[in-house]
C-alpha cells in the first residue's frame, strides 16, 4: 500500500539515498533530486 508520493530534494548524494530508502520501505513513493532546478527540470515537482 502506497501512503503517498514524497519528493526528496538534498544536494547531498548520501542524504538523500538514505532519505528514499527509508520512506520507500515505509510505503511512499518516494522520488530524488539533487536540487530544485533538476526536480523543476525532469517534471518532478
Amino acid at each position: 500500500m502506497t501512503h503517498g508520493t514524497l519528493l526528496i530534494v538534498d544536494d547531498e548524494p548520501g542524504m538523500r539515498e538514505s532519505l528514499v530508502e527509508h520512506f520507500s520501505a515505509r510505503g511512499f513513493r518516494v522520488l530524488g533530486a539533487a536540487t530544485g532546478g533538476e526536480a523543476l527540470a525532469d517534471g518532478v515537482y
